[in-house]
């Protein structure tokens, strides 16, 4: 970690004169200036900010630019991909979905699928996950569970993806003239998220076999009703991953400190800011259907 006396994240109300660099994240090139995704002690994934090399450790800054050499070509703009495939998703539906794929193609191949999988099991904050390998299976399968939101979130990242429609996990927006209701990527215990990657036995990034790859993302999400913040109502297809109480409260927790957006300087509009925080829990309950 490294503390900076001066320039704060861009992002953010707090004008203390001394910020706690967590980690970087990843970088992009924007009208030839290289900005840096900056993970901050103190604060989630949605405060995650990209800062100027300006703002930040030339150590750290060297240190993650060796990181990414060791990574295929390109590697950012799979993930981007993967990033949009997501917010495509939710910005394509106004109700639950249960089962939602997402395929990212260039992934698909050994070597970006082998630097994805193991970028994906760490995220900045919490216990990193573990690659299965899925046994028997004509194919060689990996599986990387992911059942934490905050972990999910990360991965989704619609504030990076897509961050006039949405934060995190969460799409705000419903459409053009409309930001009512919010459709979530949701991830429990007994919903979590599965990320899938096939490919012929014996198949390395060194040694390429005849055969088909795929690397896939799967999914489900809730959604929740504008006016009022209550869950849209829904029938899971099966009782396995229908929410408990338990499950239903950690959701709408997490939508509710992501809508809010303390952090931000022009927080994202929307009528239930001022008010969800206070409604009772028992409003959040998933009815039976």
């Amino acid at each position: 970690m490294f503390s900076l006396s001066c320039g704060r994240p861009s992002n953010t109300r707090i004008f203390e004169e001394e910020y706690v660099v967590n980690k970087i994240l990843a970088r992009r090139v924007v009208r030839q200036r290289t900005d840096y995704l900056v993970a901050w002690e103190g604060y989630d994934q949605d405060g995650d900010t990209f800062e100027p090399k300006e703002h930040l450790p030339r150590a750290l800054i060297v240190a993650f630019d060796r990181y990414m050499a060791t990574l295929p070509p390109s590697f950012d703009i799979v993930l981007r991909q993967l990033r949009d495939g997501f917010a495509r998703k939710l910005l394509e539906s106004n109700g639950p979905m249960f089962g939602v794929e997402i395929e990212v193609e260039m992934a698909a191949l050994p070597e970006y699928a082998d630097a994805l999988l193991a970028f994906l099991a760490n995220p900045p904050r919490g216990a990193p996950a573990k690659v299965k390998r899925v046994t028997p299976s004509p194919q060689s399968v990996r599986q990387l569970t992911i059942d934490s939101q905050a972990h999910a979130a990360w991965i989704v990242g619609m504030h990076h993806a897509r961050p006039e429609h949405g934060v995190g996990a969460l799409r705000i927006k419903a459409g053009k003239a409309s930001n009512s209701d919010m459709l979530m990527v949701a991830c429990t215990e007994t919903s979590p998220m599965i990320i899938t990657h096939r490919a012929p036995k014996g198949a390395t990034a060194a040694r390429p076999l005849e055969g088909r790859y795929t690397f896939k993302v799967q999914c489900s999400t809730v959604a929740f009703i504008g006016y009022d913040g209550n869950f849209k109502p829904y029938t899971a297809p099966c009782d396995e991953l229908r929410l408990d109480d338990a499950q239903a409260e950690a959701l709408v927790a997490y939508a509710k400190a992501t809508i809010k957006q303390r952090w931000a300087p022009k927080p994202i509009p929307h009528k239930l800011r001022g008010v969800w925080a206070d409604l009772p829990a028992g409003t959040w309950l998933l009815p039976n259907a």
